[in-house]
């Protein structure tokens, strides 16, 4: 049986309340890949990744207490997500992490480039997932994301490699 079932309205609320408390003391944004944006038309995938990262004014190393918090945090907000979907069962999800990435403003200006600590979900079996056509449940974690305060990555057509 899945432990979130077994949680009350209160526990749940406290826990949305810290998670947004600790997307508040960091720039929490997210990327979803592939960008199909840069695909041929009729490229599809029945499968995507969120990217969650967290902005970090310096490198810390992984057993470094701000390094912790922060994947903490990244942690809480992935759980946060996972716990408000509507349909679990019709997919599966795979967690990946923790790493670091850089990310260009989409400025392109190279020399403010950012560092964050990062961890991935990788939504698998989601449907069809082509340009004109995103599955439902991208959607709702977008919206989700969203009403957490966690807002996707802007980045300048030059500055895309994955």
């Amino acid at each position: 049986m899945d432990r979130r079932i077994n949680k009350t309205g209160r526990q749940m609320r406290s826990r949305g309340r810290n998670t947004r408390e600790g997307a508040g003391k960091w720039r929490l944004f997210y990327e979803i890949y592939p960008d199909l944006r840069w695909q041929p038309a009729d490229s599809a995938v029945d499968w995507f990744e969120v990217a969650l990262h967290t902005e970090m004014p310096e490198y810390r190393p992984p057993n470094h207490p701000i390094s912790r918090e922060v994947f903490h945090d990244l942690v809480g907000v992935a759980e946060a997500l996972i716990q408000h979907l509507k349909s679990p069962s019709l997919y599966s999800i795979g967690r990946y992490g923790p790493y670091f990435t850089l990310h260009p403003p989409a400025s392109g200006e190279f020399t403010q480039t950012t560092l964050s600590r990062s961890l991935s979900l990788v939504f698998y079996n989601v449907g069809l997932y082509t340009q004109l056509r995103e599955p439902p449940i991208l959607t709702e974690i977008k919206n989700q994301l969203s009403q957490l305060n966690v807002f996707q990555f802007q980045s300048s057509s030059g500055t895309i490699c994955r």
